[in-house]
């Protein structure tokens, strides 16, 4: 994870899991720390140095990292239009995941 991070250089991760018990069977907690732990060691140059070293990748700092299933109710959700269209990418963003998905 943190190879992608470095190489795609995304400015935002979005984490549909927390890494806890709420999150369901195993597969899905464990999903959610790695991402947390992988935006964090992708930032810092101490963490897998041979991907620097001999793979020529920088360290990268993802700008924000959201997590998914919370509740609407609860005063850090935010809600957007995946339908929407994004001159940014050209793209909805749900076509946009598609794409990615069917890489």
């Amino acid at each position: 994870m943190v190879r992608i991070i470095r190489t795609n250089r995304p400015l935002v991760v979005i984490s549909r899991f927390h890494g806890y018990v709420r999150d369901g069977h195993g597969n899905h907690q464990a999903i959610g720390g790695l991402t947390s732990d992988a935006v964090a060691a992708a930032a810092d140059p101490d963490r897998f140095p041979e991907q620097i070293t001999e793979e020529g990748l920088r360290p990268w700092t993802v700008r924000k990292s959201y997590r998914g299933g919370v509740r609407e109710n609860q005063p850090w959700c935010i809600n957007f239009d995946a339908g929407q269209h994004s001159p940014w990418i050209g793209d909805s963003y749900y076509n946009f995941g598609v794409y990615g998905l069917s890489l």
